[in-house]
């Protein structure tokens, strides 16, 4: 599995190696990481991170992406990146409930049971 941010590529062969290096990432206060099986194929898994959330989208081979929903009676917006990136409060999810579903992917390719996600595409 690899970890893409900011231009840096971490490969991980096992669960243990790939969630340490994964929760430095998630601690950086702003962050944008991209995870696949090898930095280019589907599925993929896109996070945007701040200093106590995240957003997780999804990404499958066929054109279907979902993102990650938290509080559906979140209303408003939330920006990351710089103003880089805005999306709906209601996506939001706490970063260990993301750390989960990133190691969850990890494991099977696919959405995690765990959280709840709204199909986009």
């Amino acid at each position: 599995m690899v970890i893409s941010i900011e231009h840096e590529l971490i490969s991980s062969n096992n669960i243990r190696d790939f969630e340490i290096s994964l929760r430095g990432k998630m601690s950086l206060a702003s962050a944008e990481i991209w995870i696949s099986e090898d930095g280019t194929d589907f599925p993929c898994l896109g996070i945007l991170v701040n200093s106590t959330k995240a957003v997780v989208n999804i990404f499958f081979e066929d054109g279907s992406n979902y993102v990650s929903i938290g509080d559906e009676e979140q209303d408003g917006y939330v920006t990351f990146c710089k103003g880089q990136y805005e999306v709906a409060s209601y996506q939001l999810i706490g970063k260990e409930d993301a750390i989960q579903a990133i190691l969850d992917f990890y494991m099977t390719k696919d959405r995690s049971e765990k959280i709840s996600w709204e199909q986009l595409s």
